[in-house]
């Protein structure tokens, strides 16, 4: 309610992921987002969130999963309740891909980035490294509800946040991170 940006999150890992994330890239400007999880973009929740939004005012920005099925339920979102307006929209790729998932993820995005930190990451849950990727993403989705902050901390370790470099993160999050700068609200200046 009292949020100056929204950031529309599709799943449990964003949920635990993007504050974190946000908070690193933006420490006094972090307290301003929500990041809500409405389950799938194509719940009543995201269409309450969304219509909530644009209805006080707010900006708002989808984190999107680039499958079929999300992608049919963000551009009905967007058409239907965002005015069209797809340039507040930011895809995860599809980049990882197993018998399970036919389009981007959170957890592909970052096991394509740095499959080691995920491994390490997992590792908290007991994990077993094999070096099979399919694996390590079917664990991962296995502890969504779980996994986001412990891959956010990793990230943050071994990949410090750098807005000048344009890799420091998957390209995605430094999507995400650039946009907020953009629509968050300017921190006073003293003078």
């Amino acid at each position: 309610l009292f949020a100056s940006l929204v950031v529309i999150g599709d799943g449990a890992t964003e949920r635990a992921l993007l504050p974190r994330l946000i908070h690193e890239a933006h420490p006094t400007r972090s307290h301003a987002v929500c990041v809500v999880d409405p389950g799938s973009m194509g719940s009543e929740h995201a269409v309450a969130v969304l219509k909530f939004a644009k209805l006080i005012g707010i900006p708002w920005i989808l984190f999107c999963d680039s499958d079929n099925a999300g992608r049919t339920a963000v551009k009905s979102l967007v058409r239907d309740h965002g005015d069209g307006v797809l340039d507040q929209v930011i895809w995860v790729p599809s980049e990882v891909k197993s018998e399970e998932e036919k389009g981007g993820s959170v957890e592909s995005m970052l096991i394509a980035f740095d499959a080691e930190l995920c491994e390490e990451a997992c590792e908290v849950f007991e994990y077993k490294r094999d070096g099979d990727v399919n694996g390590l993403l079917k664990f991962m989705k296995a502890h969504k509800g779980v996994i986001g902050s412990v891959l956010a901390d990793r990230l943050i370790a071994l990949h410090p946040w750098d807005p000048g470099a344009v890799d420091c993160w998957p390209e995605a999050l430094v999507h995400l991170m650039l946009l907020l700068d953009e629509l968050l609200p300017k921190e006073p200046t003293n003078g």
